[in-house]
């Protein structure tokens, strides 16, 4: 559990400052009253108004000096007692100094959310989903948009769905600026990628969908340019099923890598489609050099199996240690084509 208990006497704060200026914290806030502690300013400028803030945030939410300054900097004097609700709150959840400044940076506004209406449903969300180790505050505060008001029904309904919490952290901090997009677009993204018989439950579907949902028209031109290439409909939603990013390659490249797996390797598109991440891959620095060492050592009789997708997609250190470092001293030319 994320939330960290604080002891101490509920009681009402008053900050008295020569503005004039007197707030009263609200008592029916405990996460703030938990973090509260009793000071007063005796003197601070009209003109401006940091010092007294800085100096309220560090005492009142036990923020460092150089968090409270940097926070300050977003907080109007007049809203300070909704600020100091929403930090006791965060603080409450586990959000530590370097949290609160990365969030507040990239969203200000998160300092002027409603505690109990706003913000609390959305942490206690993101606190109810298993984050397979990773802590909440640290997603959240990497990424602030998670906090806006569209986000939620679409997790919501994922979760509906069954999807597990793994895929939908996944979904969260590598392709979440498609939980962004509008319903309409999200949920044909969402329909499509299940017609393609891709399983809820796995990563891959979290993959498909951020990019389905971002990128539909790129999508649209990919599925066009592949079947151009001779691909039949299923072998563009098997490649896909099994690796998403191909949507991102280039038409230019696509073509390109097929025409070289075609002509050098005599590949069909049934051959690409059981290695599909080969299309993501570099034709020059990647698959050339390994495809010309390898024509080597079989032209040398030095290797006998013919050309698969595994001799693309293996490690570079792999690939070198069972193939470059292996052969070189019998055919050192490789050295130089790797």
């Amino acid at each position: 559990m994320f939330r960290r208990l604080f002891g101490g006497v509920h009681r009402q704060l008053q900050v008295t400052a020569t503005l004039g200026h007197r707030w009263t914290a609200a008592a029916s806030c405990p996460h703030f009253l938990g973090f509260v502690k009793p000071y007063s300013v005796s003197s601070v400028g009209a003109d401006d108004p940091s010092p007294l803030i800085a100096s309220s945030l560090a005492r009142s939410c036990w923020l460092s000096d150089r968090a409270a300054f940097s926070i300050s900097k977003k907080v109007q004097l007049d809203a300070l007692d909704k600020a100091l609700s929403v930090l006791a709150l965060l603080k409450d959840y586990g959000f530590d100094d370097a949290h609160l400044v990365r969030l507040v940076d990239h969203l200000p506004r998160v300092l002027s959310m409603d505690v109990e209406k706003t913000l609390k449903p959305k942490l206690e969300f993101y606190c109810g989903i298993s984050l397979v180790g990773t802590p909440f505050p640290e997603i959240l505060s990497a990424n602030p948009w998670l906090l806006t008001t569209t986000v939620l029904p679409k997790l919501d309904a994922l979760r509906a769905y069954d999807m597990p919490d793994d895929v939908i952290l996944v979904l969260l901090t590598r392709y979440g600026y498609a939980l962004l997009t509008d319903t309409a677009r999200f949920n044909e993204a969402f329909d499509k990628i299940k017609k393609m018989g891709i399983c809820l439950k796995k990563t891959t579907f979290a993959r498909a969908l951020g990019l389905l949902a971002i990128l539909p028209k790129k999508w649209e031109e990919k599925v066009e340019n592949l079947r151009g290439l001779g691909w039949s409909q299923d072998h563009v939603l098997e490649a896909f099923a099994k690796q998403p990013h191909v949507a991102m390659v280039s038409t230019e490249k696509t073509r390109k890598i097929v025409k070289f797996l075609e002509e050098k390797l005599g590949w069909t598109p049934e051959d690409i489609v059981k290695y599909p991440t080969v299309l993501t891959l570099s034709l020059e620095k990647r698959m050339m050099p390994r495809y010309v060492v390898l024509s080597i050592l079989r032209h040398k009789g030095l290797i006998k199996t013919g050309f698969t997708g595994k001799h693309f997609v293996i490690s570079s250190n792999k690939f070198q240690m069972e193939f470059v470092t292996e052969y070189q001293d019998k055919a050192p030319e490789i050295v130089e084509a790797y």
